[in-house]
């Protein structure tokens, strides 16, 4: 192959990996996280920026919206 086919085909591979790149959300940098903290509970915890938490005596809702953890409760032992 001549020099100018190899620079085609290292531009074409180049500009093929930055398009995956841009396309699949999975290859980016992950959002930064927020943490929450509470002496109370004893416990500190990264959760994903823009979420918001809810405390209520000994337990903490987290949740994408207030609208999902407004009301929501918990019991001991149970995962939501």
């Amino acid at each position: 192959m001549s020099v100018p086919n190899m620079k085609k085909i290292s531009l074409a591979i180049a500009t093929i990996i930055a398009l995956l790149v841009l396309l699949f959300p999975g290859c980016r940098a992950p959002a930064p996280d927020a943490t929450y903290t509470s002496a109370t509970l004893g416990l500190s915890m990264r959760y994903p920026e823009g979420w918001v938490h809810e405390e209520g005596g000994e337990q903490v809702i987290l949740g994408t919206s207030e609208e999902i953890i407004g009301g929501a409760q918990l019991e001991a032992g149970v995962e939501a």
